[in-house]
Order: C-alpha cells, then structure tokens, then sequence
C-alpha cells in the first residue's frame, strides 16, 4: 500500500487511505456547488496530483539559446540528479515544506533555474543531460516529426528521407 502512496497518482485508488479523503472532497464541493461558487474556488478544495516543485521545476518545457527542451524528473533521487547536472541546489530537497512554502521557494527558484536552462543551446543541454540520465527530449513542431531519427528508424510511415541515419541501436 505503500508504494501505491508514493506515486502520487489520482488514478490509482487505497480505499483506506482515499476514500475518507475523497468524501470530505465530494461533500466540500456539493456544498460549494449549492451556493454557485466558481469553478476556481471549487478547484481549490480538490487535492492537487503535481506538487509546486514538479510543475515549477522537474517536469516541464525549458527555453533554451535555440530551442524548447523538456525535462521529466519525478522522483527526488533524479530530481537531485538534475539539481547536480545543472549546478544548482534545491532548497527543498534537505527542508521540509509545507505546500505553501513550497509554492513561495519554487516561485522565486524557477526564475533561477530558467535563467541556467537558457544560457545553453539544446544541443549542449542534450549532451549534458543525456551523460546524467536525466530524461529529456527536444520539443518539436508537428513538420519536424518526420523528420526525426527515431520516427525514421521505427518505419512510423512518412518519413520523408532518411535523417543522419543513426546506427540501429537509436540516435546519438
């Protein structure tokens, strides 16, 4: 049951743990629902799946000198892998905080961790990244797709020439 905990999902369902929780959630929102509140207030009382760290920080798009990357580190161990590659410390990682602190420090060391992730090109965050098995993957546009070595390699129909050929063990 534990593990089940730990993974933060709301698909995934402890009826010892959730369903009191959810209860008190669904009568919350009934009674808000009865006196017309907005859809805003009613979001409020439902629990939030993605921590402030998460969507601030570990699993998001970053700009980069030339392009968009994005960045997929959910548990803490990667996390602190990803603090290490790109030479920051995350305060949250060694304090423990209550949401809302953690909504204030993530706030104020996103701005931080933005300014590192554009002062790179993608390509060199690739290497960088890729070195400290930090998933990651450049954001492309829909006319780039085909384009791309992997869709070349997987046969996914439509690849219009065949891109750097990478060796079949996947690209570089």
């Amino acid at each position: 049951m534990a593990a089940l905990l730990a993974q933060n999902n709301s698909m995934v369902r402890v009826a010892s743990e959730d369903i009191p929780r959810n209860d008190a959630v669904l009568a919350e929102l009934a009674t808000l629902r009865a006196r017309g509140a907005s859809f805003e207030e009613q979001a409020e009382v439902v629990p939030h799946v993605r921590t402030p760290g998460m969507v601030s920080i570990y699993y998001r798009t970053y700009q980069t000198k030339d392009a968009a990357i994005g960045i997929a580190c959910v548990s803490p161990g990667i996390q602190r892998t990803l603090m290490r590659a790109v030479g920051l410390e995350d305060a949250a990682h060694a304090t423990r905080m209550d949401r809302e602190h953690q909504a204030r420090h993530y706030a104020t060391f996103r701005e931080r961790m933005e300014a590192v992730m554009a002062s790179r090109t993608a390509a060199e965050w690739k290497v960088i990244l890729d070195k400290a098995g930090i998933p990651n993957a450049p954001v492309r546009f829909n006319v780039e797709m085909f384009e791309d070595p992997q869709v070349f390699l997987a046969e996914l129909g439509g690849a219009r020439r065949t891109p750097q050929a990478p060796s079949a063990a996947g690209p570089e």
